[in-house]
């Protein structure tokens, strides 16, 4: 079929721009132009060559491109020209495609809202630039600026790009689109889980539960706090758990099991109460409506669908009460030895029912031999009963999976065999590590496996599911049940947080007052303060001395340099605000530091290098450098940071390595120039210490003081910036894209369950934290508002 040449016409307008754009970004990238070009340039092609990979690379890719602190970039991130170069793609593909008929056009709804919401966002836009004190471009302007403004607004301009391309992704007729959201959203789950999981196991431990160090995975926004990987997890987790729950055959059910379990890893180790409850309250949304659609005799429908929900619920309570029994005096060993019990028996429910006497003859004698030498483990080799149970466990798996492969009766009986001698081989670890309460703690619900798996056998109808699919959603569910009793009895520091909520929330109330106190007129009222004006309005608005300190880069006739503010309060050691830059760490020993710097009044800076993710240092080489008082002669300090101590850590956990510099006097202003750094080899390992090229390559972090940064709620954030004009159009967009989820002609989409759930979870951690001012995430939240507004016709 021939090209639509007008409709050609048309898509390359916006392809152009958006291309311009990307490249526009790209060729000002701090680190590698070039490299930056290049992937703007691939995700054009990807996107323009096959049909909607847009929808899988954005989300997919979205946690983990971003490299702020190696970049010093804030206003801009490499995700913008990922986006940008996608959006160019996907508007080329959308013009060369067949002439778009009635089914294939986006929703009238979906273009009057975005219309709606674009002079809104510009008033918005607009105020803001007026109240940071007109426009003024910069590539390394911070969060006090107008290109603050220019941050926060480009998100939903980003989304509505993809807009009126969502009519052909989304359509019925064209099912690969939702094939590509579906699991770009569950990667992108398992990139954010996977980041996270090497935070948790570089740092604190992977099954620390007691540490102060709460996971920010590659999120570097929340480099002043906030609740970016809360957010994002509450988007994603429900679109794992539908793939999990719909998936066909091992090769679906496998990743998305371990995409969901990562996924509720990283969840738990947040320590976020606001994630907890919004996973809480999107998974039991998502179930019920799974349960509604869900088809039924209509005699037996609402005693079908009561029948499911109160399973469900005891189901929830029965595994919550056996984990946390297991794990009281047996710990992660004992509760693992029975989670894999479990999963055994469980795959050889079938073998079980199927095999005849003579394979069950064998798998008697065998497993009395592996019994045996269980029992005897602990005496012939040193925590051999650990031994024990991983060689029964891999005999049982391999031979599941070799019965799977070759359908051979011997593999059945040996899998069998395995299952037989697990639980003694499971009570052996219990044992072993916690004694014999410990033992009688894991008999309990091995007793029960066991008794479940005889009835299995002799029952007319099994008692355990068949189905693969429902055989994952089973054993996903307790496993991720179990983890959350080992986050919450593991540990203290989750105990902690919770004892503290109320007393929490009357700051935060504090917080809410205070910073709706700084909307002075009707037109605040109305119109908000302007985009991108929080940090600013609160650090030198709101009552009581919050500011942390600030930066910024000065120039004294052709030299430029850093000038660092001191706190307006007295600080702690993590409250300081750090000047900091990613460096690559030399071999143990000295490291030499030189600058100049000046004071108006004597001054304290901090200087350091540490093993540190985003927050939390590990590892220290820091020294205190006393600045005597000058009024205009550069002083220069030449000292040495002892880091002999200093790792990067294990080739499979690495440690991010971090120098930095802070003002530690409170209300004190330093200027610094000349910075330098040598490695005990002589090697330089920072870059721009003159501060000739802006800030970048500088990053900034607020360790510990979070709260002038935020809003700290997602509809006062609103409100703050954009007015209850800007808040009503926010709520009708959202309104909007659930409504017609749920209902109407256009509420047959194939993910409605998961966009509902994902956007209620993600409301729910905006009740306590703003989550619009991260764009990227701001990006992903409106982009699938406006897929619940498009929403999917019935399928003729």
């Amino acid at each position: 079929m021939k090209p639509n040449i007008p409709k050609v016409i048309y898509s390359s307008l916006p392809a152009l721009l958006a291309l311009a754009a990307g490249m526009f970004l790209a060729g000002h990238h701090p680190l590698s132009p070039m490299m930056a070009m290049l992937g703007c340039g691939i995700a054009m092609l990807l996107c323009a060559l096959i049909p909607h990979v847009w929808l899988l690379l954005l989300p997919a890719l979205l946690p983990i491109v971003d490299l702020a602190p190696w970049t010093g970039w804030l206003t801009f991130e490499e995700f913008d020209i990922l986006v940008l170069g996608a959006a160019a793609g996907a508007w080329l593909h959308h013009g060369w495609q067949s002439p778009t008929d009635h089914g294939y056009r986006p929703s009238l709804a979906l273009l009057g809202l975005v219309a709606l919401l674009l002079p809104g966002l510009a008033w918005s836009f607009m105020r803001g630039i007026q109240d940071a004190g007109g426009f003024e471009f910069g590539w390394f302007q911070g969060y006090e600026g107008p290109m603050n403004s220019v941050r926060l607004a480009k998100s939903f301009l980003l989304a509505a790009l993809f807009a009126p391309l969502l009519g052909r992704a989304m359509s019925s007729r064209e099912p690969r689109g939702v094939t590509m959201l579906a699991w770009g959203m569950a990667l992108g789950l398992a990139m954010a889980a996977a980041a996270a999981t090497w935070e948790r196991l570089a740092f604190p431990g992977l099954l620390n539960f007691s540490a102060d160090y709460r996971t920010t995975a590659l999120f570097w926004e929340m480099h002043v706090g906030g609740a970016a990987l809360d957010g994002y997890l509450a988007l994603t987790l429900p679109f794992a758990a539908l793939l999990l729950l719909r998936a066909h055959g091992v090769k679906q059910l496998l990743p998305a099991a371990i995409i969901l379990a990562l996924g509720t890893y990283a969840s738990l180790t947040t320590f976020s109460r606001g994630v907890y409850l919004a996973v809480l309250v999107s998974m039991v949304v998502m179930a019920f409506l799974l349960i509604m659609r869900m088809p039924a005799a209509p005699t037996q429908q609402g005693r079908s669908r009561l029948a499911q929900g109160v399973f469900v619920l005891i189901w929830v309570a029965v595994s919550l009460g056996l984990s946390y029994l297991v794990f009281r005096s047996g710990g992660y060993r004992a509760l693992v030895a029975v989670l894999g019990c479990l999963a055994v028996y469980v795959m050889t429910s079938t073998f079980a029912r199927q095999a005849s006497n003579r394979t069950w003859a064998v798998a008697i004698g065998t497993g009395i031999l592996l019994t045996a030498g269980a029992l005897l483990s602990d005496w012939l080799i040193a925590k051999g009963v650990y031994w024990a149970y991983g060689g029964i466990l891999t005999l049982a798996v391999g031979a599941i999976l070799a019965n799977r492969l070759s359908g051979k009766p011997p593999w059945a009986g040996l899998a069998l065999a395995a299952a037989l001698a697990l639980p003694v081989a499971a009570a052996q670890v219990s044992k072993h590590w916690g004694g014999i309460a410990a033992l009688g703690d894991a008999a309990i619900p091995l007793l029960l496996i066991v008794a479940l798996a005889v009835w299995n056998i002799f029952k007319d109808q099994p008692v355990w599911p068949t189905e693969t699919r429902k055989r994952g959603a089973l054993l996903t569910s307790v496993f991720a049940l179990s983890a959350v009793t080992a986050v919450f009895g593991g540990g203290t520091y989750m105990g902690d947080r919770f004892s503290t909520s109320e007393q929490d929330l009357a700051g935060r109330v504090q917080h809410w007052n205070a910073g709706l106190d700084l909307l002075r007129s009707n037109d605040d009222w109305l119109f908000g303060k302007g985009m991108g004006r929080v940090p600013q309005s609160f650090f030198f608005g709101a009552p009581g001395n919050d500011h942390p300190g600030g930066y910024r880069l000065s120039h004294e006739e052709q030299n430029a340099f850093l000038a660092l503010s001191g706190p307006r309060y007295q600080i702690g050691y993590g409250e300081v605000l750090r000047i900091t830059q990613r460096v690559q760490l030399g071999p143990a020993g000295l490291y030499r530091v030189k600058l100049d710097g000046r004071a108006p009044a004597d001054a304290i800076i901090r200087v350091e290098i540490c093993t540190k993710h985003l927050l939390y240092a590990e590892t220290c080489a820091a020294k205190n450098i006393h600045i005597k008082k000058t009024e205009t002669n550069w002083q220069r300090q030449a000292f040495e940071l002892d880091g002999r101590k200093l790792s990067d850590g294990p080739w499979y956990a690495p440690q991010l390595v971090v120098f930095s510099i802070a003002l530690e006097t409170m209300g004190g202003r330093i200027d610094i120039d000349n910075l330098t750094v040598t490695d005990p080899q002589g090697r330089s390992v920072i870059a721009n210490g003159d501060f000739s090229a802006d800030i970048a390559r500088w990053f900034f972090t607020s360790d510990h003081h979070h709260m002038p940064w935020h809003m700290k709620s997602m509809y006062l954030h609103v409100l703050f910036e954009q007015g209850i004009v800007g808040l009503a159009t926010f709520s009708l967009l959202v309104l909007a894209a659930l409504s017609r989820s749920l209902v109407g002609r256009r509420s047959y989409h194939p993910l409605a369950p998961a966009i509902i759930a994902g956007i209620v979870g993600f409301m729910v951690v905006g009740l306590f934290d703003s989550l619009l001012d991260v764009p990227r995430l701001a990006f992903l939240f409106f982009l699938l508002l406006l897929i619940g507004i498009q929403g999917r016709r019935k399928s003729q």
